[in-house]
């Protein structure tokens, strides 16, 4: 096993020991009409299950979200969950914590997303999320 391949392991295990599960769901936006005038989100496919580790942002001066923060890419009240590199997330991805009943939904921060890599493999994904308070997307079907 590779250096590379042992780290990402190490790390899945990682997860999986101290995870919380979460359902991973993919959304298509789709149009009524010739004229564009209505938008609908509807799921794509499956869910996808993983574990994942959600944590407060470290916003204080000097801590390492406060460059987003200051960048509006974020707001205090949002969060940073790490995923394994395996799993890939878009501004049309929902993702819904608890099993097998849902306690908390969020979704991926428009470009708030990381993939670091080593020797060209993504070991790990790091997002910053924010609540669906009413747990859909406007439009959602």
């Amino acid at each position: 096993m590779t250096q590379t391949s042992q780290i990402i392991n190490d790390y899945n295990n990682l997860l999986t020991k101290q995870g919380r599960p979460i359902r991973i769901r993919y959304y298509n936006i789709t149009y009524s009409g010739a004229d564009y005038d209505q938008e609908f989100v509807t799921a794509s496919g499956t869910d996808v299950w993983a574990q994942g580790m959600p944590f407060p942002l470290q916003t204080e001066t000097g801590g390492a979200d406060r460059p987003y923060l200051e960048q509006g890419l974020i707001t205090f009240g949002d969060k940073k969950l790490f995923l394994p590199g395996s799993i890939t997330v878009n501004s049309l991805t929902k993702l819904m914590f608890g099993s097998p009943n849902v306690t908390e939904t969020y979704a991926p921060i428009q470009n708030g997303w990381i993939q670091q890599q080593l020797t060209g493999s993504v070991i790990f994904s790091k997002v910053f999320i924010r609540t669906l308070n009413n747990g859909s997307f406007i439009g959602e079907i």
